[in-house]
């Protein structure tokens, strides 16, 4: 009877052997992969944490930049309308002074071929003087604006 008590013990040993060692493996092995799923989580935080604040830094650089195309842009507007005004007033000057030639030729020499052209001329500046002005009143409208929204000119 001993003998069988200890047969049956070696056989519950055997088994439990076959059983327990499968299930002691599972359970390292799944402890290891979890710990590399959490080293995995912590290096994927640490990279989402740097992609955030490159986007912070790249939204706080495209702001300074706007900011600073919309203040250029402001400025551009005043160049551009000084420079036009000046065109305009050299382009006002010539025109006075092409009505003052017609005017001279319609009086001295009335006949005068060249009447024609002098006519053609003036208004041709006649209405590149108003093509200006309702430019010039569209920049100033603009430009308005612009102050009104805060950009400094």
């Amino acid at each position: 009877m001993e003998n069988l008590l200890i047969a049956a013990i070696a056989a519950f040993a055997g088994m439990a052997t076959g059983i327990v060692a499968p299930v002691l493996l599972a359970i390292i092995a799944a402890r290891g992969a979890r710990q590399l799923k959490e080293q995995d989580w912590a290096r994927q935080d640490m990279v989402a944490a740097q992609v955030a604040k490159v986007a912070r830094v790249a939204a706080e650089t495209a702001d300074r930049t706007d900011k600073k195309l919309d203040e250029a842009a402001a400025g551009q507007a005043v160049i551009h309308t000084l420079v036009n005004s000046t065109l305009t007033a050299s382009k006002q000057a010539e025109l006075r002074a092409l009505k003052l030639l017609q005017a001279i030729t319609l009086k001295f020499t009335p006949q005068d071929p060249e009447l024609e052209g002098l006519k053609k001329q003036i208004e041709e500046l006649e209405t590149l003087l108003a093509a200006r002005e309702i430019a010039a009143k569209k920049v100033d409208r603009q430009i308005a604006a612009q102050k009104a929204g805060g950009v400094n000119i």
